[in-house]
């Protein structure tokens, strides 16, 4: 199958605790470029969102990685990964996300 010309997701990253609610996106622009879209969330309700300009995948990946790991061992969390074997867009990443929660009984 051959990926679209239009972004799509690539990898979700999740850190959640009672302290912090990240979420990381990496949207991926074609086969070789990619950026990051996410946000914090605190428990006082302070929101902070980032983003990366697209680039080399393999580059924004390991940067993100980094990011999740730090974050992570700040907050002595696990990190929640998805990587997908395609670009998928929004409307079936949240199909995907909605299927998921009634396996585990969120839904």
């Amino acid at each position: 199958m051959q990926e679209s010309k239009e972004p799509g997701i690539r990898e979700v990253f999740v850190i959640k605790t009672n302290q912090i609610d990240f979420l990381g996106v990496m949207v991926g622009h074609d086969r070789d470029r990619s950026a990051v879209q996410g946000r914090v969330t605190f428990p006082d309700g302070a929101r902070w969102s980032f983003q990366s300009p697209p680039g080399d995948h393999a580059g924004v990946r390991n940067q993100m990685i980094s990011l999740c790991r730090e974050v992570a061992a700040w907050y002595r969390a696990d990190i929640v990964h998805l990587a997908f074997p395609r670009l998928i867009g929004y409307e079936e990443f949240i199909g995907v996300l909605r299927e998921s929660q009634r396996h585990i009984g969120y839904a």
